[in-house]
């Protein structure tokens, strides 16, 4: 059963769509979206065979998390695919360490305080979430 709202009463439709509600609801997914729509800065990140740490620019847009040797370099050093990505979780075995885990590889990744780890914790988590709607656990 639908409610429909309309000059502030409400009466029981079967067939009507909830114009206020969808809108709400658009409106709600419009403002998230730009929340979370791009985040740049640097982070520090192991080394994949060579497992030095070094500081590298990142720019998440989109579904891409791509790294930079800094933020005037043109070309990308790697692109994440956060729509193959499974978890981002804390890693407290270093300083501000998170993890952003594919099923090819687990990226290790420093952030210069707390509140920047949580801040790119959560970009990055809903991400994933947005384009893996499926994923039950983080």
């Amino acid at each position: 059963m639908m409610i429909e709202l309309s000059m502030g009463k409400s009466r029981n439709t079967q067939n009507s769509v909830p114009v206020l509600l969808t809108s709400t609801v658009i409106i709600l997914r419009w403002t998230l979206t730009l929340k979370y729509d791009k985040k740049t800065g640097y982070l520090t990140k192991r080394g994949e065979f060579v497992k030095n740490w070094k500081n590298r620019w990142f720019v998440i847009e989109k579904h891409n998390m791509r790294y930079y040797k800094s933020e005037t370099s043109s070309q990308p050093q790697g692109i994440v695919n956060l729509c193959k990505a499974t978890a981002c979780y804390k890693d407290n075995s270093f300083s501000n360490g998170f993890k952003v885990v594919l099923p090819h590889r687990t990226y290790l990744i420093q952030a210069s305080t707390e509140e920047d780890r949580e801040s790119w914790m959560e970009m990055i988590n809903w991400k994933i979430d947005y384009y893996n709607p499926g994923r039950t656990s983080r």
